[in-house]
Order: C-alpha cells, then structure tokens, then sequence
C-alpha cells in the first residue's frame, strides 16, 4: 500500500523494527528488526493497537505489558519505540474465467474441492510418515526376545572390529574409549539384526515380492556419481556390500509402508516377481567382457 494518506487499518500486513527498555535498560529479545505480522491475527499482538493509523515511515513510542514470550519479565510495563517500515495487503484475486483455466478448474466450486482433496492428501501424508517412524521405534518391543544365529552376530562382530580398527589409525583413542565403542557396536547390530528378523516375518506373511529395481536403480546412480561403471563396482567386496546394504534398506522400508498401509486400511499393490534391471555379478551367466 502506498500514498501519504494511507495508514494501518485491520488485515494490513506491517513490518517493523521495535526496541524495548523496562525503566531505561534493554531486556532480552527487546530489539527486532523485519518483523512482519498481519494487524487482528494471532502475532504480536501486543503491537498492533499501538500500529493502527500509522503510516509507513512513521516512528512512535508505545508502553506495552509484556507477554509470556518475554520469559522472567512477562507482565512487566516496558517502553518500545516501533518504526513502521511497510504496509501492504493481501488481494484476492478475482475469480474469473482466466484465474479457473489457470488452476485447471471450472469454477470455484470445483476449485473448493480440489483445495480440500490436496489438503486431506497432504495431511494424511504427513500423518502416515509420522506413524511409520512410531512403528519402526515401537517395532521391537512388540515382538518377545529371541536367540539370533551365532554366525551373524560374529560377522557383525568383526565388522565392528573393523570399524575400529580402522578408526584407531586414522586417530588415536584411549582403550577405554575404544571398548565403549565396540560395545555399543555390538548392541547396534543386535538391534540390526533383531528388527531384520521381524521385518522379514512380516514380509513373510504379507507374502511380499520385493522389487529390486528400485535397489539397482539407486545402485547405478551411487556408481555413476562416483564416476565408476556399476558392471565393474559390484565386482568388488566394496559395491557387492554397498548393493546388499542398499538392497536390505529398501526392504525395511517397503516392509514398514505395508504396515502402515494395513493400519490406514490402502489398497494393497502386489508387485509380480517378474524381471528386474539387473547388476552384473561373478555369479551371474551374462558376460562381462
């Protein structure tokens, strides 16, 4: 909004620079500059009396009791001198033939309803992301204790000695430091280890195919990224254990979006165990040459 006349009024946006002293002394958050707000909504309120029929440039002092975003001093009378920098204005646009042919709708009561799809849409999204992450932590604890294969638990092992010796020569830890790591190694794996398990039963149950695409393709982009031929990276134990990791991450997570899908009662989506895109191995019959 612009002219000499024009002057706060409600539903104005304002922005602001404000400074604060309680008996002449500055307080904590007593200084801001670029603050904006719109005058009858829900921030800083306590400015927006003093903001009415100001106009932009105008500097004014105002005595204020303080909220209880002030901490300590909530309650307490402070002087503030505010200096309106700006005035502006939400305009809704007109809902014409060119603004429905824009949002690729009719009218606007189609419109109307597009919003609230989008808005159902996104909040079950967001609701559905916020239940996977509460059943991957409370996944666990669902399920009674139960011996893992000894084997594993001493591959895992040695992985964790090996991340520790590798760490050891790259600086230097006391042995104290280096047992505290190992053990929580060892306890990482376990808890590793223990959820594969159940994630495995439940895909088990489910009756899951696992598109492994989806593996190659992140496969072939880590590989290409690093500018190395994916054919001859998986032919070392570095990328064959890369690919595996790759591969049991996706799993987990197509498990646990079953799970979330049962829960919000979705559509089931089976994949077929046809072809997939395929890494090239020594086990493999394709020739590599």
């Amino acid at each position: 909004k612009e002219g000499d006349d024009v002057k706060v009024e409600n539903d104005d946006w304002v922005l602001i620079n404000y400074e604060g002293r309680i008996e002449g002394k500055e307080f904590d958050d007593s200084k801001a500059n670029d603050m904006q707000f719109a005058i009858g909504g829900s921030d800083l309120v306590e400015f927006h009396s003093g903001l009415l029929g100001m106009s932009s440039g105008d500097e004014k002092e105002v005595e204020i009791e303080l909220p209880d975003r002030f901490g300590e001093n909530a309650g307490k009378k402070a002087n503030f001198i505010i200096k309106l920098t700006e005035i502006s204005f939400v305009k809704r646009p007109e809902l014409d033939e060119s603004f429905f042919e824009k949002y690729g709708v009719v009218d606007e009561a189609e419109l109307k309803e597009n919003v609230g799809v989008t808005i159902i849409s996104r909040k079950t999204a967001e609701l559905k992301s916020e239940y996977r992450i509460a059943v991957r932590t409370q996944l666990s604890d669902l399920y009674d204790e139960f011996d893992l294969p000894e084997e594993l638990m001493e591959f895992e092992k040695e992985q964790v000695q090996k991340e520790l010796e590798k760490i050891s020569a790259e600086k230097e830890i006391t042995e104290e430091e280096k047992e505290k790591k190992r053990q929580e190694g060892y306890e990482n794996a376990k808890k590793d280890l223990r959820m594969k398990f159940i994630l495995d039963s439940i895909s088990e149950h489910e009756k899951m195919n696992f598109d492994e695409n989806e593996a190659a393709r992140e496969f072939v982009g880590l590989a290409q990224i690093t500018g190395q031929s994916p054919d001859k990276l998986i032919q070392t134990p570095f990328g064959r254990d890369m690919y595996q990791r790759i591969i049991i991450r996706k799993q987990g997570d197509s498990i646990l979006d079953r799970v979330v899908a049962r829960v919000f009662g979705d559509l089931i989506e089976e994949i077929s165990s046809e072809a997939h895109e395929h890494v090239h191995d020594e086990n493999c019959e394709h020739d590599h040459t």
